[in-house]
Order: C-alpha cells, then structure tokens, then sequence
C-alpha cells in the first residue's frame, strides 16, 4: 500500500466539511455502492469536476460518450483557465460486509496534454496514471484487501498536464466484490481481478489468418477483437470514401480501412486481434496496401508522403517490424516474415500505425489505405492465374510461371526414324507437333523433318599375313561385319569378306615385285602355278598396306 499523501489545504477543508465520519461505521454507507452519474454526482463531495454527456467542449480529447451509451461522465476540463488540481470525494463505505472489497472505475484519458488521474483511499496514494491513454474508456480495479475492517473514502484528483488536450473522464464508479470474469492467463480478455472464471474467455486466432474488412466497421475478429486509438485526428476508418487519388483505389467503400489525413494525425493506431502462429512453419504478415500520388498531385502541390509503421508486441513493447513512406501507382501487396520477430508463446499482436509527414503542408493529399491482412506461410509458386502452372496456395511470386507456347518452326535431321511423344516418323517432311511441355502447359512445334538411312555394304578384299580393318588387325580370312557411320552419320553396316595369303606364295616372288606376268601360253592359278583351265594374264599390286590387290586381265 503506498504512502503518498494528499497535502493540499483545499482537499483537507473539503474533508472537513464531509458530513462523514469514517471513524464512525455506523453513519457510513455499508458497500457493495455504485455510482454512474446518470442522474447526477450522487453523495460525491466534488471541487473542479464537470458532469457531463457527449462529447467536451474541445476537439482531440475527452469521451465522445459515456460508458453505457446515452448517459453521463464526470471530467476535468483542461481548456480556459483550469485549476491545477480538482478533487471528486466519496462518502465513507463501511466494507466489512465483502470478502474481497475491490473498488473498479472506468477512465478515459485522451489527448496530447493528458496530466495525471490519481486515486486516494484514506489520503494514501493507491493508484496514478499519466498520458495519453487514447480514445478509449479503461477499467481499473484497485485490491482494498488491505483497509478489511475500517471504513473508506475514496478520493479522484485530476492534474493539469499543461495544455487544452488534457481532458479526464471517469464513469461508473463500484465499490463491491471482484466482478467474474476470464481467470486464463492465456486469454486475450484476461482479468487479472477477477476470482470466478464465468466462461467468458476470448483466444487468439488460430492461423491461418485473414480479414478483408467486408463488414464496413472495426472487426470484431474471430476470437479476441480489434482495437483502434488514436493521439490526434479522426482514426482508422472503414466506410466512407478517400479523397484524391485515393478516391479512384478501384475496390468498393466498406471494403478496406483508411486513414483521412485532413486533420492532424498522430498515432493513428489500428491493432490486429492476438493470432496463434503454432500451425505454422515460415508465417509471414501479408497486407494490400494503396499510397498513390498521382502525376497531376505530384506537380501541383510537391505533397508530402505520410507513413505507416508495422509494430509487433513482446509483453512489454511495441517492435518495428517495417516501415512504409510510399507513392506508388494502384494496390500493392507486401509481406513481412514474422519468424524472427517479437512474439509470446507462438501468438502474435501487430499493430498498423499511421502518422503524418509534417505537421500541416500537403499531407491531405495522401490518405492511406489497408485490406486483406493475413497471416499465413510463405509459399513460393507461379501467382499469375493466367498461367498454366498456377497455384492457388503461393503468395510469393518465384517467376515460374508457364503459358500456353507456339514455338516457331525447327529443323530436325535424323536417321532412319523420328520420334517424339510417342509419334514415329519414318520420312522426311513437316510436321505439327502437339504435346505438353515441363509446365504442363499445352504447345505446339512445327517440325521440318530430314530423314537419312543406314547402309548395308558387302565388301571383298585380300591382304598378306594381315589386314587392318578400322581399329582390328586381322590375320584370318573370313567374314567380318563392323557397324560404321556413313557419310549423313548414320549408322551402316559393313560385311568384308577377306582373304589372307600366307608365305606358300613365295614361289611367285609377290614379297619382290610390283607387277608379274605369265605368257598367254601357260595357263596358272591364283598362286602362279599352271592351269591349263584358264587363258589369263594376272597382275599383281602389293601396296604399303600389305594388301594384295589383284586384276585380271582376259586376252
């Protein structure tokens, strides 16, 4: 419990005039109390607070409304000549009737010159708050565990914080036990207060993630819900339409959220409900997103490019997790991985805040809009539907998209036969040829087609001793087929039948001549010897080879 007092002459004189004395437990009202200052400020001792409904009286700060809808608050009115310090001091409470007293107010701090709400139980300081709080009424419950057996009085005090944009707001004010609420930690709507779960709990989003803004307001969100705050200026939007070029985005109003820049803004915050990522392996944030200054804005006015920041939350911090100050023609999509970002227990808070460029200028001229925020894994893949090889799973283009191809006419030279997706072609000439290439993409070649043919050669030959046929040396006669290529490089088939004379050919001298000749009278064989069979005249020609060539000659 803090010490801090409350040392103002003011508070003690107010104190004094309290009919209340808290020592005194039977004149003091027995909680469980409450008071909404619908029908005014109730038993409530006040110096300096303004009971009112709506909005305040100053632009950019205060409550539009009070927490209910439709009835009254009571502020500090930061404009004029404000007083330094106000005051707002309950009654005394005898608390002895509660298990768990628990005092709970709803606050609304909003504005660039927020001061400080400070809350007193018995002139000690047990709660205080200072700054901007943004648009927004926020519970509070203080623990009064501590003052069990002794009567209370509550005190609220208001601090200037130097400036017009500095109005506070409090509402419906309970003395009571802890309300029942969600008890689970692991709840985005967790009520670190309350000591009865009543199965109100609300939890992340499981990825993979999508909102499309189709409902034309804040989402509500698929477990916990959306919030939007701003510090100055009039916030996200989600109907309506832009102005400038962002008027002419191409998608329906209702459709995406946007930011009008016509006033001042600052820490335009639009955050994303809590999403669970443990379903996902490479997650990634996906947004569309439109800042488009067209060509007859930028020579007119030079405007000023305003920013969006993409933040993420550790449990203590706001995280950049990328930054955009963009004109660039139409809709674009970008994405930001999230694996090495901050996040707890695979759930993941992110943020868009917009701010303006400069202050004043031509900031007007460039309202910036958001849609289809997902998060998702990365999926590299052909993204183009157009193409043959599209998958409707990638979100990264990869460049591997194919499309249906007629190729330009190719030449082809082949041997004996063609083939191609199981189509024979056997003779020259042209061809369209149909078939699904690696994509899987229908496509046409047309074909020019030369067919050569393969040979088949008989070939007689002699040699002496040997005989050299390609890469074999052959010393035997007989008959030899090799496979060779022919002239068109096509394979052909060669048959040599070869002969090989031996050294029982001496007698002619073949080893010692060029040329040998017999008289037409003398009949011989092949050896030289005599044969009365046959009138020849034989010549023989042994070349630098070995080989043996022989002619006859018929007289």
């Amino acid at each position: 419990m803090s010490t801090g007092k409350i040392n103002f002459l003011s508070l003690i004189l107010l104190k004094m005039l309290f009919f209340c004395n808290v020592s005194n437990s039977q004149i003091c009202s027995v909680a469980p109390y409450n008071e909404n200052f619908n029908i005014g400020i109730g038993t409530f001792l006040n110096n300096g607070w303004i009971l009112d409904s709506g909005g305040t009286q100053s632009l950019n700060t205060g409550p539009s409304d009070d927490i209910s809808g439709g009835g009254n608050y009571i502020y500090y009115e930061a404009s004029g000549s404000p007083q330094d310090t106000v005051f707002l001091i309950s009654e005394c409470f005898n608390i002895s009737s509660l298990t768990n007293p628990t005092l709970r107010f709803y606050y609304h701090m909003y504005g660039a010159n927020i001061g400080t709400l400070n809350i007193y139980i018995n002139n000690n300081l047990e709660w205080s708050l200072s700054g901007n709080q943004f648009n927004s009424w926020n519970l509070s419950q203080i623990d009064l565990i501590n003052y069990s057996g002794i009567d209370i009085v509550v005190t609220f005090s208001a601090v200037y914080g130097g400036g017009w944009a500095g109005d506070i707001a409090i509402d419906n004010i309970e003395i009571s036990e802890p309300l029942p609420g969600c008890t689970d930690s692991l709840a985005c709507n967790y009520d670190a207060f309350a000591i009865v779960d009543d199965g109100s709990c609300l939890y992340p989003a499981i990825a993979p993630y999508f909102e499309g803004f189709g409902t034309g307001s804040l989402p509500l969100g698929n477990g916990c819900n959306w919030f939007k705050s701003e510090l100055m200026g009039d916030g996200w939007q989600f109907n309506g339409l832009p102005e400038y070029a962002a008027s002419y985005n191409g998608r329906d109003t209702g459709t995406y959220a946007w930011v009008d820049f016509s006033n001042s803004d600052s820490a335009v915050v639009l955050e994303m409900e809590p999403v669970n990522m443990v379903n996902l392996t490479t997650p990634a944030l996906f947004f569309d997103y439109f800042s488009d200054l067209d060509t007859f804005l930028t020579i007119w006015q030079n405007p000023s490019l305003n920013k969006l920041f993409i933040e993420t939350w550790d449990g203590l911090n706001w995280n950049l997790l990328g930054s955009f100050q963009l004109n660039i023609s139409g809709w674009n999509t970008y994405y930001k991985y999230l694996t090495n970002t901050a996040y707890i227990n695979d759930i993941v808070k992110i943020r868009f805040r917009a701010e303006e460029s400069q202050s004043g200028g031509s900031n007007y001229l460039n309202d910036l809009l958001l849609d289809n925020v997902r998060i998702e894994n990365i999926v590299f893949g052909c993204t183009d539907s157009l193409a043959c090889n599209y998958d409707a799973l990638a979100n990264i283009e990869d460049s591997s998209c194919c499309y249906n191809t007629s190729f330009s006419t190719i030449s082809i030279t082949s041997c004996d036969s063609y083939s191609v997706n199981s189509s024979i072609f056997n003779n020259s000439g042209n061809y369209n040829i149909n078939y699904i290439n690696s994509c899987g993409c229908d496509s046409v070649i047309s074909l020019e087609l030369t067919i050569f043919y393969s040979d088949s050669v008989f070939v007689t030959d002699s040699s002496y001793t040997s005989y050299i046929w390609g890469s074999q040396n052959l010393t035997q006669s007989g008959l030899y087929v090799d496979l060779l290529t022919n002239i068109n490089g096509c394979d052909s088939i060669v048959y040599l039948d070869l002969t090989i004379f031996y050294d029982s050919m001496s007698n002619v001298g073949l080893n010692n001549i060029l040329n040998y000749t017999k008289s037409a009278s003398e009949r011989i064989d092949i050896l030289g010897r005599k044969n009365n069979s046959f009138k020849k005249s034989l010549q023989f020609i042994i070349n630098n080879k070995g080989r043996v060539k022989k002619y006859l000659i018929i007289e």
